[in-house]
């Protein structure tokens, strides 16, 4: 489902004359909900990792921690930062997100996905909200890779996707120059800047050559929907 009027673009039907007038409703009509509908196809796929290799390998393709204290939440990896899109009331589109992951040790793990500027993300980890992500629990010796079910904390609970609010985003708007057209005439436009930060977490210490928990696979994509 799109974010546009009409959930579709539309034609005008008509010819153009630049001294035509254009009442209210054919301006909300074309001009809102085309504008609307070119949003929501530009939606776009933020993170496409997946490890390489179909059984868990402390030296292979995921992302790994070892952690030297165990049952706090250990920072992984960030990828962003990214600019993402936001809808009329501030509130960025949501996200669908999907994680694989892995431990081979005897206790438990959890993975934790947190949608903010990276230099956040330490702090926000901690938060019940609704742009923070956490996975099911990975059981004792659990070495395959596989994708796990999760919901963010927050009050809205979404099973499968993820936002954060305009009372958040407000602050994490910045100011970036772009160019205009061809001819290289800059401007500056103002981008929500996020990462996706992964934590991971354990209840059990470890060797000191053996991962706790594995990031295997993390995919995230703007919903375009409602």
């Amino acid at each position: 489902m799109a974010t546009s009027i009409y959930e579709g673009r539309l034609l005008t039907g008509r010819t153009w004359d630049a001294n035509a007038a254009a009442d209210a409703r054919h301006v909300r009509d074309i001009v809102q909900n085309n504008a609307l509908h070119w949003a929501d196809e530009s939606g776009q796929v933020l993170v496409n990792f997946v490890q390489t290799s179909l059984s868990f390998d402390a030296g292979g393709g995921g992302f790994a921690e070892n952690p030297v204290e165990y049952n706090e939440w250990r920072h992984v990896v960030s990828f962003g930062p990214f600019p993402v899109r936001l809808r009329q009331n501030g509130d960025t589109y949501r996200f669908r997100i999907r994680v694989a992951g892995s431990t081979p040790n005897e206790g438990n793990g959890k993975i934790r996905v947190v949608v903010c500027p990276q230099t956040e993300a330490s702090g926000a980890v901690q938060l019940s909200t609704d742009y923070v992500f956490e996975t099911a629990t990975l059981g004792a010796d659990d070495p395959t890779p596989r994708w796990l079910t999760g919901a963010s904390l927050g009050s809205n609970a979404w099973t499968t996707m993820i936002y954060a609010p305009a009372s958040v985003t407000s602050d994490w708007l910045t100011t970036t120059s772009t160019l205009t057209n061809v001819s290289g005439n800059a401007v500056s436009v103002e981008q929500c800047l996020v990462s996706f930060n992964v934590f991971t977490y354990t209840t059990t210490s470890t060797a000191s050559d053996e991962p706790g928990v594995s990031l295997d696979g993390l995919y995230i994509a703007e919903y375009i929907g409602t």
